[in-house]
């Protein structure tokens, strides 16, 4: 099981950018413990404190990766 804050739902708005991080809604520029909210993506939180940078993502265990015409069996 993961430890430390835990990325659950991000809303992205025309006036506004907030998260919920383990069950607390943050905005940018927020604390949340020693840390400060610096920036919300569509997928992830960036969190900066003591000991550096930290990002949350929303799916954690979700890879990205590039597939080419060529290697897809549909094409």
């Amino acid at each position: 099981m993961p430890s430390g804050p835990q990325l659950q739902s991000v809303r992205i708005s025309a006036r506004q950018r907030s998260a919920i991080i383990s069950g607390q809604r943050v905005k940018v520029g927020d604390k949340l413990g020693d840390a400060r909210v610096v920036m919300i993506t569509e997928n992830e939180v960036v969190l900066k404190g003591g000991s550096g940078l930290q990002t949350l993502k929303l799916f954690p265990d979700v890879g990205k990766r590039i597939i080419l015409r060529s290697q897809h069996p549909e094409y």
